[in-house]
């Protein structure tokens, strides 16, 4: 007979152990309720007795069980098939966090297109369905931390269904917050006072107040600058990197995997060659854990402005966006809406990139310029 039971590691699931009827093996299947255990229990005991009586009517309500993809079947070829070709290991450590989050929550042996419809008690939350579970469970989260678990979940089962292992949508647009049920994102907003202390401050060296001004003019992400990235050692960016004749640098942007040409402002060329006579073996010749972890920091208590590295990016746009407006602001960071103009209308000229580049120094320069 099917026998049924309870999961003991704290998931509220229960269980029905059964012999399949074609193999002759045990199986086991798990429940989010007693009662549908219960009911599962009794159709494998009216097929099991079927077959001890010689009836074939147990065909007509027996349904494989062993043909239901279940998430940790998914979450292995994903790993196989998807992540062993990632060459940037943070996006790999991501897929992993985001997969050991979902199981915490829903047991490798769950059939994926069972999530949907699942039900559990949540404490806090009270009786919640399909992926309102997964967001319960991480109540502690923040909203837009747990929207971005369920857009990699959602890549993850929207791959398998594009390669057959499941027919229909696991997660959906639908199942993450809203706009509206996310606080604002705080952003910061640069004071003239704040730019005039960062690039003038007696208590930073000429060396960091140069580094400043490097990423405020180029509005380059910190990855696309280093000299030592560990995680991904294609994205570094070395001397050779840079023409001094064309005041262009070649970098590796977010989700690429070849190098773009950037042109840049001549007083970040300037810096460059200043850096070069000094001996640096690449211009940034650090990498990350050096400049966030110690540099910033630093620079946070010396001036008295708490920011971030990404708030230099921020500040970039803010320059450019009175004058040039959301679009040139956009161009003016490589942001993702450059990509969009350079494939649907035109790419962006040397002559538009040096107007931008000279709308943010100026600006800039105007700010901070001392009386």
């Amino acid at each position: 007979m099917a026998a049924i039971g309870k999961r003991k590691d704290g998931n509220q699931l229960h269980f029905v152990q059964y012999k399949d009827p074609f193999s002759g093996k045990w199986k086991k299947t798990t429940f989010p309720s007693l009662a549908l255990a219960e009911k599962a229990k009794a159709k494998h005991d009216y097929i099991e007795m079927c077959q001890k009586t010689g009836s074939e009517e147990w065909k007509q309500v027996y349904t494989d069980q062993s043909q239901a993809v279940t998430i940790g079947e998914i979450f292995t070829d994903f790993d196989n098939n998807v992540l062993a070709n990632k060459l940037n290991i943070l996006t790999v450590k991501r897929y992993i966090t985001v997969i050991n989050a979902c199981l915490r929550v829903f047991l490798e042996d769950t059939p994926a297109d069972s999530i949907r419809t699942m039900k559990r008690h949540m404490i806090p939350g009270g009786e919640k369905k399909g992926w309102e579970i997964f967001k319960s469970h991480n109540y502690q989260l923040s909203r837009r931390t747990v929207n971005s678990y369920l857009r990699d979940l959602r890549h993850i089962f929207n791959w398998a269904k594009d390669t057959a292992m499941i027919r229909d949508e696991v997660i959906t647009k639908h199942d993450r917050y809203s706009e509206s049920e996310m606080n604002p994102l705080d952003k910061k907003v640069w004071t003239k006072d704040e730019m005039v202390t960062l690039l003038n401050h007696p208590g930073l060296s000429e060396y960091v107040r140069d580094l400043m001004k490097v990423f405020i003019l180029t509005g380059c992400r910190v990855s696309e600058l280093l000299g030592f990235n560990y995680n991904n050692r294609a994205k570094e960016f070395k001397w050779h990197h840079v023409d001094f004749k064309r005041s262009i640098i070649s970098i590796m942007p977010k989700k690429k995997r070849h190098r773009v040409e950037r042109r840049v402002h001549s007083s970040v060329m300037a810096i460059f060659k200043k850096w070069l006579k000094q001996g640096f073996k690449q211009p940034l010749d650090f990498g990350y854990d050096k400049i966030g972890r110690q540099m910033i920091p630093m620079i946070n208590d010396v001036t008295g402005i708490k920011f971030t590295m990404h708030d230099l990016r921020r500040l970039n746009a803010q320059l450019a966006r009175p004058t040039l407006g959301i679009e040139g602001a956009a161009k003016s960071i490589g942001d993702s809406s450059l990509d969009v103009v350079d494939k649907h209308y035109a790419g962006i000229s040397n002559a538009e990139m040096d107007q931008i580049n000279d709308v943010v120094f100026e600006e800039l320069n105007t700010v901070t310029a001392k009386a």
